[in-house]
């Protein structure tokens, strides 16, 4: 994936000559007008890391920013580049030292910057963004991969529940609903199933270790609510192979 840094510089010629800079280095970038601008367009678009002048920051731009990053959705966490004047320059740096600014991947630069550390620190807000949307797109494909699962389990001809190694229950098909006559419980943990009443072939109950969902065991016949229902579960531990990132 290709991501453009938004240069946001509006006095003088600082833009035109950062992007002069980056694009001397190989990377991608872009002037931008303001700040508002280019926070108009970061939901509708993939948006790269912001590198912005602290001239830029007035107390509108600043909340706009924060309202930003507030809502970004689990997977983001936007790189932001501020300028600064030095520590002997005005007292808006020390504004944004002091907490003015949002929290979240913000990184304070002090000008004059050297062009190698300019460079480097924006080729890691680029490695950083770009991982990110790797994150978003796994967790796109996995949760395909789970609808995809549900659909086939759901038309499945015959009862399946599957549980976390906890006990707790995260799926169960329509034919679990068929056997049993009623929704399947949602049960949390390893010790709410003792809800489910169940019995061995010759009429005693399962004991509470024995129970098909804590480990692999044969039973015929289950219970709920006086009703007795002639099964013989297959109880098997499922493993999950999770792609590399």
């Amino acid at each position: 994936m290709s991501l453009v840094i938004r240069v946001i510089a509006p006095f003088g010629r600082d833009a035109e000559l950062i992007v002069d800079v980056l694009r001397h280095a190989g990377l991608t970038s872009d002037v931008c007008e303001d700040l508002p601008s280019v926070l108009k367009q970061a939901g509708d678009e993939t948006i790269g890391p912001l590198l912005i002048a602290e001239e830029a920051l007035d107390s509108a731009a600043i909340e706009q920013l924060g309202q930003l990053i507030d809502h970004q959705p689990p997977w983001s966490d936007l790189p932001v580049l501020i300028l600064i004047g030095s520590s002997l320059d005005t007292s808006q740096s020390h504004g944004l030292e002091s907490g003015r600014l949002p929290p979240g991947s913000i990184v304070l630069l002090e000008r004059p910057i050297r062009t190698a550390t300019l460079v480097s620190s924006v080729r890691a807000a680029l490695r950083a963004r770009q991982r990110q949307y790797e994150i978003r797109d796994a967790l796109a494909e996995l949760k395909q991969e789970r609808e995809t699962l549900h659909v086939m389990v759901d038309n499945l001809p015959v009862g399946v529940l599957l549980a976390k190694p906890t006990g707790e229950i995260v799926l169960a098909n329509r034919n679990v609903e068929k056997i049993l006559q009623h929704s399947p419980m949602t049960n949390l943990n390893i010790e709410s199933h003792d809800q489910w009443i169940a019995f061995h072939p010759d009429g005693n109950p399962i004991d509470d270790e024995e129970h098909p969902l804590r480990r692999a065991s044969d039973s015929t016949c289950r219970r709920r609510h006086g009703a007795t229902i002639c099964s013989r579960p297959a109880v098997r531990p499922a493993r999950v192979c999770m792609k590399p990132w």
